[in-house]
C-alpha cells in the first residue's frame, strides 16, 4: 500500500509512472487500482531513461538476471529499503543453529557466504555512491551500516505518506467499562513479527478477568498456524480472538475505524490506523523470543519513531506501559489519545514532504545498470534459484515418502 502511494504521487507531480507485478499479485486488487497503469515484465517497459524504484531491495538481482546489455544501458535503480534484513543470507539449517548459541545471522552470512555477502555490500556501496536508496523506517539504514560494516551517508529518510481520506470522529463518551475493549493487530505474521504478536497475546492472558477482550489479527504469513495455536491457549470468558486474514483496503479501513479501539502494529503499519485518528500502540520487531519490553503510543517521543529491530538495540525495551496500563489509559481518555495520534501522524507523513523527497531522488539519483552488473548480483540469483529448485525436489521426495509409508 506504501508503494502504490508513491506511485500516485509520481502521477500527480506528472512522471509517468507504472507498477510492475505479476498478474496474481496483491497490487492488482480493484481497491488499489483507481489512476494506476501496470505491466507484468520488464520487456513491456521503454528502456530508454528508465528508472526503476526497487523494493525489496533484494529483488535487484532478479530483475539484472531478466535485463541485457544492449538495451539496459541507461536503465537506473533506485532502492526502497523496507526491510533491515532481506540481504542477510541464511545457511538452511546451519544458521539457526549457531543463532541458538548466540553467533549472529549477519555473522553466519558474513563467515560462510562470503562472496554472497561481498556481493551484497558493494551494491550498498554503489546505492550510496550514487544516492540511489531511501528508507522508510530510520533506524533501517544503521542496521545496514552495521551489519556490512559500511558507512552510508546519502541515503534518504523519506517518512512515507499516509493521508486516509475517512477518519474516526470524535465522540466526547467515556468508555463503557462493561464492554469489551477491541484490538486490532495489522500487520504480517511472519519473521520478525512473529515474537511481538506472541508477546501480545501473553499480554492478554495477563490480564485474567480485569478487562473483556476482543482482539482481530489482520494478515498472513508463513506463522499463522503458530499463532493460531498460541491464541487457543489463551482463549477464556473474557477473551476472544478472530483471524481476519488479508484484507482489501476498503475492508482494512472499516476494521480499523469501525471495529477497533486501538490497534497495534510494527513500522509503518501502524501508521494506517494512527493516519485514522485510532489510538495506536507501536511495536518493535524481534527474530528472538521477547521477555522485557513495554508498550507505548506512537506519538510518544522515541529514538525509534516507527519501531526498530530489538536485536539491533539490546538496551532499548520499548516503552514503559504494560497491556494493562496502556488499556487503563486509553479507557480514561480516549478521545485525547485520537487526538495526539492523529496530531502525530499528520505532522510526521505528509504528503508534499515526500513528494518533494521522492522527485529530487528520481531526478538526481539512480545506479546505472552497467554498474550493477559488475557486483556479482546475477551470479548470486542464479545460485539461489538453483538452491530452490534443489529445497523443492528435496521437499517433495520427503512429502513422497511420507504418502507412501502412510500407505504401507
Amino acid at each position: 500500500m506504501l508503494m502504490i502511494r508513491l506511485c500516485k504521487i509520481a502521477i500527480e507531480e506528472n512522471l509517468d509512472a507504472k507498477i510492475m507485478c505479476g498478474l496474481e499479485e496483491v497490487y492488482r486488487q480493484s481497491s488499489f487500482k483507481d489512476k494506476l497503469e501496470f505491466i507484468e515484465n520488464i520487456n513491456e517497459a521503454k528502456f530508454k531513461g528508465l528508472i526503476f524504484i526497487v523494493t525489496p531491495i533484494s529483488e535487484v538481482a532478479r530483475l539484472l538476471s531478466e535485463l541485457d546489455t544492449e538495451n539496459s544501458e541507461n536503465i537506473r535503480f533506485i532502492f526502497a529499503i523496507t526491510h533491515p534484513q532481506l540481504l542477510t543470507k541464511k545457511i538452511p539449517f546451519v544458521s539457526n543453529a549457531l543463532k541458538k548459541i548466540g553467533l549472529n545471522i549477519s555473522k553466519t552470512h558474513k563467515i560462510f557466504l562470503y562472496f554472497d555477502y561481498r556481493a551484497a555490500r558493494k551494491l550498498l556501496h554503489l546505492s550510496n555512491k550514487d544516492k540511489s536508496a531511501f528508507y522508510v523506517i530510520p533506524q533501517f539504514k544503521t542496521h545496514y551500516e552495521q551489519a556490512f560494516c559500511t558507512e552510508l551517508k546519502s541515503w534518504i529518510y523519506l517518512p512515507l505518506p499516509i493521508q486516509a481520506e475517512t477518519s474516526r470522529s470524535s465522540t466526547n463518551e467515556k468508555f463503557d467499562k462493561n464492554q469489551a475493549i477491541r484490538l486490532t493487530y495489522v500487520g504480517r505474521i511472519e519473521d520478525a513479527q512473529t515474537e511481538v504478536i506472541k508477546y501480545l497475546l501473553l499480554e492478554i492472558k495477563k490480564l485474567d478477568g480485569n478487562y473483556k477482550v476482543k482482539l482481530n489479527i489482520v494478515g498472513d504469513g508463513r506463522d499463522i498456524e503458530l499463532i493460531k495455536r498460541c491464541a487457543n491457549e489463551i482463549h477464556n470468558f473474557n477473551t476472544s480472538i478472530e483471524f481476519m486474514g488479508r484484507l482489501s483496503p476498503d475492508e482494512l479501513e472499516e476494521v480499523i475505524i469501525n471495529q477497533s479501539d486501538i490497534c497495534f502494529g510494527t513500522g509503518t503499519s501502524a501508521l494506517e490506523s494512527a493516519s485514522r485518528s485510532v489510538p495506536t500502540c507501536l511495536l518493535d520487531a524481534s527474530f528472538s523470543p521477547i521477555k522485557d519490553y513495554g508498550f507505548r503510543w506512537i506519538f510518544n517521543p522515541s529514538p525509534y519513531p516507527l519501531g526498530c529491530l530489538l536485536e539491533d538495540y539490546p538496551d532499548f525495551k520499548g516503552g514503559g506501559l504494560s497491556l494493562a496500563q496502556l488499556l487503563s489509559e486509553y479507557i480514561v481518555s480516549p478521545d485525547s489519545i485520537s487526538m495526539e495520534t492523529k496530531m502525530w501522524a499528520s505532522e510526521n507523513h505528509s504528503h508534499e514532504h515526500a513528494s518533494r523527497l521522492l522527485i529530487n531522488l528520481v531526478k538526481n539519483g539512480g545506479t546505472k545498470y552497467v554498474d550493477l552488473v559488475e557486483t556479482g548480483l546475477k551470479v548470486t540469483h542464479y545460485k539461489h534459484m538453483l538452491w530452490s529448485q534443489i529445497k523443492n525436489i528435496i521437499k517433495n521426495s520427503i512429502m513422497k515418502n511420507k504418502k507412501f509409508n502412510m500407505v504401507k
